[in-house]
């Protein structure tokens, strides 16, 4: 589990930094769309850690599976209606998942340390 808070406390450093980063450089619609895929990174994120939790400390195999199988395809029908109803910037949308990546990095590199 202390993988999963130090990715959570790498993830929330970056997401703080360029939201605030952005904020300065886009307008507020691009801003809230970009807020927007935080929210569904975050989302992931913690359903990620609610999977480690079920498969090692639960063995709960039969939710694990029905977590893994559904959420992708839930999230992905969300981003694709909200993105249609709120009139969102598709690019500031999509930039919203770099610090995911950016994350992902910097968690790696620490780790192979």
């Amino acid at each position: 589990m202390s993988h999963c808070k130090s990715l959570l406390i790498i993830q929330g450093i970056i997401s703080g930094l360029t939201s605030i980063m952005l904020l300065i450089v886009m307008n507020p619609n691009q801003w809230q769309s970009f807020m927007l895929a935080q929210v569904f990174v975050w989302i992931s994120l913690l359903t990620l850690t609610f999977s480690v939790y079920l498969f090692f400390l639960k063995k709960n195999i039969a939710l694990l599976t029905c977590l893994i199988v559904f959420k992708w395809p839930i999230l992905i029908y969300m981003a694709y209606r909200l993105t249609q109803s709120l009139e969102l910037d598709s690019l500031a949308f999509s930039v919203g998942f770099i610090p995911l990546l950016l994350s992902g990095l910097v968690w790696s590199y620490f780790q192979s340390e």
